[in-house]
């Protein structure tokens, strides 16, 4: 029985995958910030824009 001693290539998208990842953390913990202190974290309007941060500006204060 042959086994094949190839290494898999490494996945093109990784980093992109992992810069994506990165980021919708750092916005989750803004966003989780912004809630916590009822005050809008500076960073959340690095990650979240338009629509999405209109949102959450608009739940915090009801």
């Amino acid at each position: 029985m042959a086994t094949s001693s190839a290494v898999p290539a490494a996945d093109p998208q990784a980093a992109e995958w992992t810069a994506v990842l990165t980021a919708y953390g750092a916005m989750t913990a803004a966003e989780t910030r912004t809630y916590t202190n009822a005050v809008v974290d500076p960073e959340l309007e690095k990650y979240a824009t338009d629509k999405v941060l209109a949102d959450i500006k608009a739940t915090l204060f009801w």
